[in-house]
């Protein structure tokens, strides 16, 4: 374990792994025992060559191409910087094995780095949460009920034909 844990998180120009680049690049460093904030890091990019931002990604991040376009900057200037502000963590984020892991190694391969994997830990916060609180029919109305499914009587339950759909 490292003595340094970086919670990340990006915004991206839409949904696509392929097709859309990440816009906004954030990080909080912390110590692992205390909590304890080391250091922070956030800076808006400027994709290369053309794009475009979902207005569903605008809509969720508040981030405009017009913006990005006067206050981004190429990856290329900003990923040495960002490579050594997660020197010595691990990484931690929500989702971010699914999702922002993916789009920081496709978009800094792009750029000519490589996103460091190896000796890294990641911690997703959103599959732990999955881990300890599932989201199945039985383990969701076991949270909500107070009360196992096979616990229940069905017999009384009776719903009126027209509103099966």
């Amino acid at each position: 374990m490292k003595k340094t844990i970086t919670c990340l998180d990006v915004e991206t120009s839409g949904l696509s792994a392929q097709y859309d680049w990440i816009i906004q690049l954030s990080a909080v460093k912390f110590d692992r025992e205390t909590f304890e904030v080391i250091d922070e890091f956030n800076t808006y990019i400027k994709p290369a060559g053309e794009y475009e931002i979902h207005p569903d990604a605008e809509a969720v991040h508040g981030l405009s191409k017009e913006f990005i376009e006067k206050n981004g900057k190429d990856l290329k200037e900003i990923a040495p910087a960002f490579l050594k502000f997660i020197e010595g963590s691990d990484i931690m984020g929500y989702n971010s094995n699914q999702f922002d892991i993916l789009r920081i190694y496709k978009d800094f391969k792009y750029a000519g780095f490589e996103f460091p994997v190896e000796g890294i830990k990641f911690y997703d916060v959103l599959a732990m949460e999955r881990k300890i609180h599932p989201m199945n029919l039985s383990s969701v109305f076991e949270r909500y009920v107070g009360k196992t499914m096979e616990a229940v009587s069905y017999t009384h339950l009776t719903l009126p034909t027209n509103s099966l759909v």
